[in-house]
């Protein structure tokens, strides 16, 4: 199983977390991982100073002050709570950037640039982080505020339009709430701001590069938001024909999923309670499965067929069973059985799953990789749209 990444490298972004993804953290940094660079431009080191005390945090409870860096953490200071959940810890930083407090399971981000003197009031409950106050860090506070108050979607697009000309590193760290391909012009906006922010910071020209490369190659794809879905016609568990294009002058969700695919099976209630409020207006899902085997797992039978096809049957089973058992009662249900060799995945650059399209009724993509409440919000705008 695969794992896609939005912008992989020195974002200071969400995983998009697919078959194989893996969360980290509580509630306020739930799918989020911090890619920051080891290899950023250094200045002279600034002394950091932070006092803590969070209510229900045990005595003796080691906090870490640390930076991340693509492929590890660098541990700048070490402390422990007293009986009243209270500690201090001074650290030093090279260079602005995103840093964080790990306090027991929970994480405290810190937007710093260096000389600061931080006051911190917060409340962990039940081992999960609930209210922080930041003195002595604007950014900190700011970026603490909208974790826990879980923005993302439209509410953060506005936000970050509003944020445009203040705040680098709390933008820099909450675009990567968005998905790229379809909120491109926010990640241009927030690569301007960093870059004029920080211009010899390489962790901001490697995220203007990297996003840069993603611009160009979302303009070579044929599944690019803004252009006409490709057609897809593949067969249905009864061996019949299913082209997608027989649903348009709908509103469409194009779900590639897989009976093995954790993510895709927890997100399906949703997605069946979406169909059920909005088949009538017009709604419909056609979704593609990546069950069967891949072109690896086939060559290993090529000299034996009955053991091929009785392996092709039990995938074909997997498949159909997990239709029945999520109540997937949309008709449109196709599959190459060919799991992550299968052409469509290449056709439409699938290389993670869960991943969807969202389609108008003249079949253009409007939309990428939303699910739940963001993703009924679209349906519905798109259901209205005249």
């Amino acid at each position: 199983m695969k794992k896609q990444q939005i912008l992989t490298f020195f974002a200071a972004s969400l995983f998009m977390i697919g078959c194989g993804g893996v969360a980290s953290g509580d509630k306020t940094a739930e799918n989020t991982t911090v890619s920051t660079g080891s290899n950023a431009t250094t200045t002279e080191p600034k002394p950091v100073s932070i006092k803590a005390i969070i209510k229900g945090l045990p005595a003796g409870q080691n906090i870490v002050f640390e930076k991340k860096t693509p492929n590890a953490s660098e541990n700048l200071a070490t402390a422990s709570s007293d009986d009243k959940g209270a500690f201090k810890l001074d650290g030093k930083v090279d260079h602005p950037n995103i840093y964080r407090l790990i306090v027991g399971s929970s994480f405290i981000w810190l937007a710093l640039e260096g000389g600061e003197t931080i006051n911190i009031e917060g409340e962990i409950i039940k081992n999960e982080l609930k209210s922080v106050k930041i003195e002595g860090s604007a950014q900190s506070q700011e970026m603490m505020s909208k974790l826990l108050s879980d923005i993302k979607g439209d509410e953060l697009i506005k936000y970050l339009n509003e944020h445009k000309n203040d705040q680098p590193l709390v933008n820099f760290f909450l675009i990567g709430r968005l998905d790229a391909a379809s909120n491109m012009q926010q990640y241009q906006q927030v690569k301007n701001q960093i870059l004029t922010a920080y211009p010899n910071w390489n962790v901001a020209t490697e995220f203007a590069k990297n996003i840069d490369d993603f611009a160009a190659k979302m303009k070579n794809q044929p599944a690019a938001v803004g252009s006409a879905c490709p057609e897809i016609k593949l067969k249905d568990p009864n061996g019949k024909e299913i082209a997608l294009s027989s649903l348009k002058g709908k509103v469409v969700l194009l779900d590639f999923w897989a009976s093995w695919c954790g993510p895709c099976r927890k997100e399906n209630p949703s997605v069946v309670a979406m169909y059920d409020r909005y088949n009538k207006q017009g709604f419909d899902i056609y979704s593609v499965s990546f069950d069967g085997l891949d072109d690896r797992t086939m060559a290993r039978f090529q000299s034996n067929p009955e053991s091929l096809k009785a392996q092709m049957d039990i995938q074909k089973k997997r498949w159909v069973d997990a239709i029945k058992e999520d109540r997937l009662k949309w008709p449109s249900h196709v599959s190459e059985l060919r799991s992550w060799s299968s052409n469509v995945a290449q056709q439409f650059g699938v290389n993670s799953i869960p991943r969807t399209f969202l389609l108008d009724r003249n079949g253009i993509i409007r939309y990428t990789n939303l699910r739940g409440a963001e993703l009924e919000a679209k349906v519905k705008e798109l259901l209205n749209a005249k």
